[in-house]
């Protein structure tokens, strides 16, 4: 999983670099190319890694119900409360 994290943080810096070098003349602002990779890369970095642990989450929940021979979980359950 950090694997694919990594990635995403990398995409995200390149989608940042590639905006700003598309905005400026060539050549013309490297310090700009480098503030966008990394603030881009760091809300990657945040935006995979939130959904990676939510979706781990969701297959822990998963296997924890089979292995109690429940039924798994629906979308919506998340409360635990059936009253409607």
């Amino acid at each position: 999983m950090a694997l694919t994290v990594a990635a995403g943080t990398g995409a995200g810096a390149l989608v940042g670099q590639g905006i700003v070098r598309a905005l400026c003349l060539p050549g013309s602002c490297p310090a700009f190319e480098a503030t966008a990779a990394v603030l881009t890369g760091l809300g990657a970095l945040v935006g995979v890694g939130l959904v990676v642990a939510l979706v781990t989450r969701s297959f822990d929940e998963y296997h924890e119900a089979i292995a109690a021979n429940r039924p798994p979980p629906t979308p919506g359950c998340e409360t635990g409360d059936d009253a409607r």
